[in-house]
């Protein structure tokens, strides 16, 4: 927004929309919202290559002129470029969504915190082939309490613990399914699912499809390469 004010809510958490805090809203994410002041809106809509399980985030931004004028150098190069306009477009995208993890780098990655989170981390990323470990434990490791860990986690990765893990299981699996001919049981079990149903049921929830569909998907892929 240049102007105005719109606050979305979900989950019953609230997420500002003015000159301040760009909202990323992704697709088929379930909301309300509440125009509490008219302004000018932009908005930029993409498709990615994957369906990326993203979360609903407000991001309260330092260089809100810079990116502003981003978007007009997208919507001059749409409107009035001939030549190379796709180009031109997609580089503005990109350089807004850079200039947006830009300033979440800066709020969300301060020395203090990487140094705090970094023994559950590294025990998450070392032990994805078990079941995901309790806040209490991952807060043990760090030496503070579950309510702060789990404070500092959320603001950092933009989701709670359990959530991330997941995401990291799934990441890895779908590695697996792409790089090798595993077997789904042995994939699951590898990744720290309790069952294959709950894998599949997991894997198509992050990306739409499961992850026998997926395998077919990039086979016909190769095949077409």
């Amino acid at each position: 927004k240049t102007e105005g004010l719109t606050v979305y809510v979900h989950d019953g958490k609230e997420y500002v929309s003015d000159k301040e805090h760009i909202c990323i809203l992704p697709k088929n994410s379930s909301y309300i919202f509440n125009c509490k002041k008219e302004g000018l809106c932009l908005m930029l809509e993409l498709e990615t290559l994957d369906n990326l399980s993203l979360p609903l985030m407000s991001v309260k931004v330092n260089n809100i002129d810079e990116i502003i004028n981003e978007f007009y150098k997208i919507e001059h190069a749409l409107n009035f470029k001939t030549s190379g306009k796709r180009f031109s477009a997609v580089k503005g995208a990109y350089s807004i969504l850079e200039k947006i993890s830009d300033q979440l780098n800066l709020e969300y990655s301060s020395p203090k915190t990487n140094e705090l989170l970094a023994p559950a981390i590294k025990y998450i990323e070392e032990n994805l082939d078990s079941s995901a470990p309790s806040n209490e434990f991952l807060a043990s490791l760090c030496n503070i309490s579950c309510v702060y860990f789990r404070k500092i986690f959320t603001k950092k990765f933009s989701m709670p613990p359990s959530k991330y893990i997941t995401m990291l299981k799934i990441q890895r699996a779908k590695g697996l399914i792409i790089g090798d001919s595993v077997s789904m049981t042995d994939i699951s079990t590898s990744c720290g699912f309790s069952s294959i149903y709950h894998f599949s049921k997991m894997f198509k929830k992050h990306f739409g499809i499961s992850p026998t569909e997926y395998v077919k998907k990039q086979s016909k892929n190769k095949t077409t390469d």
